[in-house]
């Protein structure tokens, strides 16, 4: 079994995707929780950590290595070292601020 941490997105049988807290870590011990993964297409916020610039919103295309491709232009793929499931709100690095 994957090593689980604070601030990954998880789901577990018949329920939501949700940002794990270091609570649901104490209190779902036993639950199958599953690590989230993009699927091509799926709309996600991307960003590199340690930068000024904003998270973009954009479909996931493919994984390359420790990054996540989103949409292509004329410059080319995009890659991004964080990524989370778009869900209709803000990012959490911009909703936590």
């Amino acid at each position: 079994m994957q090593e689980l941490k604070v601030g990954d997105w998880v789901y577990y049988e018949g329920k939501d995707l949700f940002c794990l807290t270091q609570n649901d870590l104490d209190y779902l011990v036993g639950c199958d929780l599953k690590l989230w993964k993009p699927a091509e297409g799926n709309w996600c916020w991307f960003w590199n950590p340690g930068t000024k610039l904003p998270p973009i919103l954009a479909k996931f295309t493919v994984m390359y290595r420790e990054c996540y491709g989103s949409t292509k232009n004329a410059s080319g793929e995009h890659s991004f070292y964080k990524c989370e499931p778009y869900l209709g709100e803000l990012p959490s690095r911009l909703k936590d601020r």
